[in-house]
């Protein structure tokens, strides 16, 4: 109840960074993507037009089936020309690697096996990539200097290949979350809770998160009015950027499903 001057009392409309988001349910691994690396791939057109922002962190959990290089599993294209991108390959040390302008790299430190699932957050500012990742123990964030501001404007976001389609991948990937500032490493720590996951630590700057559970018929249109419905994977931080499907396998019954357990 709330009144300015105690005579007329008034209940209070919900207000604040988290109303209209659907409370996380307790935290387990369900079904992650599972892409076939062939043509499968999503999109994220809801943040096409839109600013990255001056730091953020990109966290997920990634299991790598396959040693070939030429897979994407994100990719951020801005209006210059640039992009942001990850690619999982098995190397000895590390598996992992974000790249701007195709020039400055970061690795998780620590050894990557193919076919095992680890934790990884990759964060930046307007000077340095930062990585970490779950295979090094005592857990450490590694900073990189970075080539070139990537405070522009979004051309394109694709998960599991590049924005044009090529590169598909075959990594399986879960949990994966947009934030628009950088997290601290005892956050981290509590996401990985000692290896088998976690809800986020913090929702509030979280501009994107995708649970990979299902395929749903959602709104992609810009005032969300119905005008574009189609069928993806649902942005749970409330934001709604949610994820359309390119050629993937959407029948759970289908032995090539795209989502599978993780």
């Amino acid at each position: 109840m709330a009144s300015r001057n105690g005579l007329n009392p008034k209940i209070r409309g919900p207000k604040g960074v988290g109303y209209g988001r659907a409370l996380p349910a307790p935290f387990s691994f369900g079904n992650g993507l599972c892409p076939d690396g062939v043509d499968d791939y999503l999109l994220i057109p809801g943040l096409v037009g839109k600013t990255w922002p001056l730091e953020g962190t990109i966290e997920f959990w990634a299991t790598v089936l396959s040693d070939s290089r030429s897979q994407r599993e994100i990719e951020i294209q801005f209006n210059d020309g640039s992009n942001l991108r990850f690619t999982a390959y098995h190397r000895t040390s590390p598996t992992m690697y974000s790249a701007i302008r195709q020039s400055s790299s970061d690795d998780p430190p620590g050894t990557y096996a193919l076919n095992n699932k680890y934790h990884y957050c990759f964060m930046w500012d307007a000077n340095y990539f930062y990585s970490w990742g779950s295979a090094l123990l005592p857990n450490v964030i590694v900073p990189s200097t970075i080539s070139s501001n990537i405070n522009l404007v979004i051309n394109g976001i694709a998960i599991g290949g590049q924005v044009d389609g090529s590169l598909c991948s075959t990594t399986k990937l879960d949990e994966l979350r947009f934030y628009n500032r950088k997290l601290k490493l005892d956050e981290i720590i509590a996401n990985d809770n000692n290896g088998i996951g976690n809800n986020p630590n913090t929702t509030e700057n979280l501009f994107a998160w995708y649970i990979f559970e299902q395929f749903e018929m959602l709104d992609f249109s810009v005032l969300q009015d119905g005008s574009d419905i189609g069928l993806g994977i649902r942005d749970i931080s409330g934001q709604n950027h949610h994820a359309s499907e390119q050629y993937m396998d959407t029948s759970p019954s289908s032995s090539t499903y795209a989502l599978k357990p993780f």
